[in-house]
Order: C-alpha cells, then sequence, then structure tokens
C-alpha cells in the first residue's frame, strides 16, 4: 500500500540535513543541537559511519567548511 502522500511529505522534511555555517547570524540553532540531529538522522537511515561522514562534509558552509579543509590538509 502506498504512502499517504502528505505523510511521505512529512517524513522527508523530518530527514533534511540542516546546513551549518558556524556562524551565529546565519544557523539558527547551536552546534550541540546539530551535532544531535545528525545523529539521530544516522541511527534513524541506518548511515555507516562513512555515509554519515559524507553527508556531514555536504551541509558544511562558510566556517564550518574551512575548519575542515584545515583539518583535512592536517592529515594528508
Amino acid at each position: 500500500m502506498a504512502k499517504n502522500p502528505h505523510a511521505q511529505a512529512a517524513e522527508w522534511e523530518l530527514l533534511k540535513i540542516p546546513l551549518w555555517f558556524a556562524d551565529k547570524s546565519k544557523d539558527s540553532f547551536t552546534a550541540e543541537y546539530w551535532v544531535h540531529r545528525m545523529e539521530r538522522l544516522k541511527t534513524t537511515c541506518g548511515w555507516t559511519e562513512q555515509a554519515a561522514a559524507m553527508h556531514v562534509c555536504n551541509v558544511l558552509r562558510g566556517k564550518a567548511l574551512w575548519f575542515m579543509n584545515y583539518i583535512d590538509s592536517l592529515h594528508p
């Protein structure tokens, strides 16, 4: 049986990965909340550690992305 389209849309809305800028003027939540949300998504979606890391890297923006790139450059 197909899911109700409204229920499916609500489910997809809950699974959206929030962007993270590491900038109080752009982020509407704390870093702790963002990490907790990513952990819940990892569990809910059944992501492996590698998949979760890929998704995290894909949603970083601004200072957060710069910081991740900087950390990566320290470990060639």
